[in-house]
């Protein structure tokens, strides 16, 4: 439980001057970082395995979340040895004020790689859960803080670790815009077909030979009698034959 005791110091220590000054991006958050954990009983020359970390919160509070551990003396050019940990599962979003709490798990593997023996892959299969913390610093980064508990079995015998790790991650912002882009567009397509529903096109008419003020196509009726006897007043008046406007129409 020293893995435990370190996570909770170390929530104190973030949480408090962090929680206060930053914001939490709203909406679909799609999260890419890197965290260095420390493996408890795990041995080995490495104190900490970078852990490359991507969280996918596109559809509501149930996301995705997928890690690649690198372990460092897992790794060397003679023989050739490629060691790595693999993680899938889904996480799940609890926003506290500005803190996200993600508590996640899946499935996991140790995955050796090498030309050095009879077996080039070999794979240890196993399935990991936990806890995350994202504290926002800004708009565009946050800190990350990872407590997971390790379970694989191999040669029919199981073996647990817990790990501990503490890093950045900064939101993918550009990735979800096509998806607000398009549905603002059909907005505006909306928004206009219905304005050219209420509001009717106009168009142009002629008045005994030239243009009158535009008029909608519902008012293109037919003109009354009366309606023709005052045009007729009006365009053989003074103003029309142009005793005072210069040109006779």
């Amino acid at each position: 439980m020293r893995a435990l005791r370190r996570l909770a110091i170390l929530l104190s220590v973030l949480t408090v001057p962090l929680a206060a000054a930053a914001q939490e991006p709203a909406g679909p958050l799609r999260l890419r970082g890197i965290t260095f954990d420390h493996w408890d009983g795990a041995g080995g020359a490495a104190l900490l395995r970078p852990t490359l970390r991507a969280t996918n919160l596109t559809r509501g509070p149930l996301g995705s979340d997928f890690a690649l551990v690198m372990f460092p003396d897992g790794i060397s050019i003679r023989p050739l040895l490629v060691t790595a940990g693999l993680q899938a599962g889904l996480a799940y979003r609890i926003a506290i004020g500005p803190v996200s709490l993600l508590p996640r798990g899946g499935g996991a593997a140790i995955v050796a790689a090498g030309g050095g023996g009879e077996q080039l892959l070999h794979i240890v299969p196993g399935v990991q859960w936990g806890l995350g913390l994202l504290v926002p610093v800004d708009a565009k980064s946050l800190i990350r803080a990872d407590l997971t508990r390790h379970l694989y079995t191999s040669n029919g015998r199981s073996v647990g670790f817990w790990s501990v790790g503490f890093g950045f991650a900064a939101p993918l912002r550009g990735a979800a815009s096509p998806r607000r882009s398009r549905a603002s567009c059909q907005r505006y397509r909306s928004s206009a077909l219905n304005r050219s529903t209420s509001s009717p096109p106009t168009e142009a008419r002629l008045v005994d030979g030239a243009p009158s003020k535009t008029a909608s196509v519902t008012e293109l009726t037919p003109p009354s009698s009366s309606a023709i006897i005052a045009a007729r007043a009006w365009a053989s008046g003074p103003i029309a034959s142009g005793a005072a406007w210069g040109p006779s129409w």
